[in-house]
């Protein structure tokens, strides 16, 4: 019953199908359990206050902070209207990609991502405005300069209790998800305590084995920014290597 009731309340992490999501939420809902309580109302009042101090960033809120911690991100505007697509493409390159800004998993299988040109993008904006990605509708949309990746990269950090569990892996051609299902040997992780305010040098590259010197410092930022947010996950999904150097193509 805890459990039915936890994640109704949870709905949005439950339909995401995050792998990450739903473990950190399954740690909070297992410290909740060790809290001596004496009946149902108590929970709900718990699992109802735990709701309101977890805030889910959106993707342009999420980069907001990778700017801010030198992470590079794609040039992107924020459109909130079809004919905000028009004057966008002013300062975006021919080739763009407009994201749904909704707090879900998937939106690309779910039809929240969409390559658009000059020609197409206000009709492009319309229909994604028009739609409803996993129940949410959308209010807001990234546009984003389409890139040429070379490699891509899966970061992460997990807050479990007292420690921090460090993910990372080179991706081949898929999604982390799909990747990892496959080849779960290619996913590297790393606990260290979270209390620690820096990564040290051994868990860096234990962590990024050979890859190259601006993913490990890219690491050594989320992980800042885990630390400054206080936060429960932060991701970067995937991280690409371009011909002008490494970008967060998205993250959480």
């Amino acid at each position: 019953d805890f459990y039915n009731e936890y994640y109704k309340d949870f709905q949005i992490c439950q339909d995401s199908e995050d792998v990450n999501l739903l473990r950190y939420l399954n740690n909070i809902g297992d410290e909740l359990m060790e809290i001596q309580v004496i009946s149902n109302v108590e929970i709900s009042n718990k699992i109802t206050a735990l709701k309101k101090e977890i805030s889910i960033f959106s993707e342009y809120e999420a980069k907001e902070r990778f700017r801010d911690a030198g992470i590079p991100v794609p040039h992107g505007v924020l459109i909130s209207s079809p004919q905000e697509a028009v004057s966008a493409l002013e300062t975006l390159s021919s080739s763009v990609i407009l994201k749904a800004q909704v707090p879900v998993a998937c939106r690309r299988k779910a039809g929240g991502i969409l390559p658009a040109t000059p020609d197409t993008a206000e009709e492009t904006a319309r229909q994604l405005f028009s739609r409803e990605i996993k129940g949410f509708p959308v209010a807001k949309i990234l546009m984003e300069e389409k890139l040429s990746i070379r490699q891509s990269y899966y970061l992460s950090i997990t807050r479990i209790r007292s420690q921090a569990l460090l993910l990372f892996c080179v991706l081949e051609g898929s999604g982390f998800s799909e990747y990892a299902d496959l080849h779960p040997e290619s996913v590297r992780r790393v606990f260290v305590d979270a209390t620690s305010p820096e990564l040290g040098m051994e868990d860096i590259r234990a962590l990024c084995g050979s890859a190259p010197e601006e993913v490990c410092s890219i690491f050594r930022n989320l992980y800042h920014i885990f630390q400054e947010e206080t936060a429960l996950l932060v991701e970067i999904n995937p991280l690409a290597e371009t011909e002008t150097g490494f970008v967060a193509v998205d993250g959480k």
